[in-house]
């Protein structure tokens, strides 16, 4: 699982750990959305070398 902020950082989550966050930033449940997203071998090929010419 992983948790993505709205100023795109991405960290890796358990259940426990992103309900204390949001409980800690005072975020309603209700506010929270959920979406389920597949990479694959293309996707992170792409992103790694785009990645290499930015930096």
């Amino acid at each position: 699982m992983f948790m993505v902020t709205d100023d795109l950082i991405v960290s890796t989550s358990s259940s426990y750990s992103t309900m204390n966050t949001l409980n800690n930033l005072k975020v309603p449940f209700d506010d929270v959305e959920k979406y389920d997203i597949s990479l694959g071998l293309k996707e992170v090929s792409y992103n790694h070398a785009l990645n290499f010419f930015l930096n």
